[in-house]
């Protein structure tokens, strides 16, 4: 049913109805007919029945084919109204067409019927399709223009000669004025208030390049970048172009805070009091280092750059050999902390290098670069050295005084027995020299015993003048009788 053709006839002659069904039949019409002979049966249909087409005899009893043309435009506007009647003069059926009748067909002539409502579907088809167009058109132009007055940056249409053909709502804000004094004026004279282009116009500009063209200016204490682009037509001539302009304040603050931040981590990193590099793991060369890199070894950074990490490494056990083990680690993921190694200085000396490696890796989890900090920790190394040569010498002190201890022990013996032979002995005579010789080389045994414990034990040093003649008269002696 909803297939069918669904036709209303205003008719009252049964006769002529028959006519009607009978010639649409014929041309194989599948159709579904409700027929009104007065005006409430057929105001009736028309809200209820909702045809797609009327067909209206022009003349009834009780009512009449003008009125009920009027009635179908008010309740069902756009439906093809043709009048069947075989008693309408031409002058009669012009006017009807002048008030919104499709066509007119006389019952004489009922043959034409099927054409003219063909003719009649297809007309309103057709329009339908032109509806539904301008309908898109306006609501695509609706759309345009809401998008259009939407966006934040202040946009205009602009021919080649700089005539304003189109402005935003930003752009009438921007300015301070409205658009119908926009709408015509020259984009110099509202931009710039000028009589012509200004210099780096980038519409001029875009005129020679025919691509995109822009400039930063600043107004109203903001920052802003002006771009044009060209529209092009079939023919790629250039009937108007976009004028853009973008409030970049905000931007050009956020580059210009990262820019000082980069600046100050820039400066933190190459001032920074401590070595950094940074290494490629693919053939281990250095891509970045700072000026502490630089002192440490003693070279500058483009020297530092040609080489590999591996070469700033000693050849010794403690330099190459253990970086490239601590490395593979690294490599693996690993972060290396305060590997202790010996790098070399340009002059060929070794270095003491404090090191802590941490692996940078891709999206997919791969090292690809090592970041190094090396503290220098030769004077470290220098001083533990010494300190070690120290706890040597303390160890040879503590040994030296047991021993000068023992000593002291087995002197007192012999310089008592000394002193006693000397009592028993008769005076002046040859024995009682050599026991003296004995005793004095005990006492200066004892002194120099007195000496080691001292330095052992280190307690407090006492200055005090001696007879540096009987030191001297006692060592020669000591070497006659050695000699003799």
């Amino acid at each position: 049913m909803a297939d069918k053709l669904k036709i209303l006839l205003l008719e009252d002659n049964e006769e002529d109805v028959e006519l009607v069904e009978r010639e649409l039949r014929k041309e194989g019409f599948s159709f579904v007919l409700e027929c009104a002979d007065t005006a409430d049966r057929f105001l009736t249909s028309l809200k209820g029945f909702k045809p797609d087409i009327i067909l209206a005899d022009y003349s009834l009893p009780s009512y009449d084919g003008l009125t009920a043309l009027y009635a179908s435009r008010e309740n069902r506007p756009g439906c093809p109204f043709i009048f069947v009647s075989g008693t309408i003069g031409e002058e009669m059926a012009i006017e009807t067409l002048m008030h919104g009748a499709t066509d007119y067909v006389l019952k004489n002539r009922i043959s034409r019927l099927v054409p003219a409502i063909r003719r009649a579907l297809a007309e309103k088809k057709d329009q339908f399709k032109r509806i539904q167009a301008e309908k898109e058109v306006k609501a695509s132009a609706r759309y345009w223009e809401m998008t259009f007055n939407a966006i934040d940056d202040a946009i205009c249409l602009i021919n080649t000669k700089g005539k304003v053909l189109r402005a935003n709502k930003s752009m009438a804000a921007f300015l301070g004025k409205p658009l119908s004094e926009i709408i015509g004026g020259t984009c110099w004279e509202l931009m710039h208030g000028t009589t012509g282009p200004i210099t780096d116009c980038p519409a001029m500009c875009m005129k020679d390049t025919r691509k995109r063209e822009s400039m930063v200016m600043k107004a109203k204490d903001k920052i802003y970048t002006v771009t044009v682009d060209p529209v092009f037509d079939e023919d790629k001539n250039i009937p108007f172009y976009v004028h853009n302009i973008s409030d970049i304040t905000e931007i050009e603050n956020a580059k210009q805070k990262i820019q000082e931040n980069e600046n100050r981590f820039r400066d933190l990193y190459e001032n920074a009091p401590i070595a950094y590099f940074s290494i490629r793991i693919s053939d281990q060369s250095i891509i970045m280092c700072n000026t502490s890199a630089s002192g440490l070894l003693g070279f500058d950074r483009k020297n530092l750059l040609d080489r590999t990490f591996f070469d700033l490494f000693s050849q010794r056990p403690d330099g190459r050999p253990r970086a490239q083990r601590f490395f593979t680690e690294v490599m693996s993921g690993k972060t290396v902390h305060d590997r202790e190694l010996k790098m070399q200085h340009q002059d060929n000396t070794d270095v003491w290098v404090s090191l802590t490696v941490q692996p940078v890796k891709d999206e997919a989890g791969k090292v690809i670069e090592a970041r190094c900090v090396a503290a220098d920790i030769t004077r470290r190394k220098q001083l533990e050295s010494q300190l070690r040569q120290a706890e040597k010498l303390e160890s040879i002190g503590t040994l030296a005084g047991g021993i000068a201890h023992d000593f002291n022990n087995i002197l007192t013996s012999i310089l008592g027995f000394a002193q006693i032979a000397r009592f028993n002995v008769e005076k002046n005579s040859e024995i009682e020299d050599d026991l003296k010789e004995i005793y004095n080389a005990g006492e200066r045994a004892k002194m120099l015993v007195a000496q080691i414990l001292s330095f052992a034990r280190k307690s407090e040093e006492k200055i005090f003048p001696i007879r540096i003649d009987y030191t001297v008269q006692g060592v020669q002696h000591e070497k006659v009788v050695n000699f003799s």
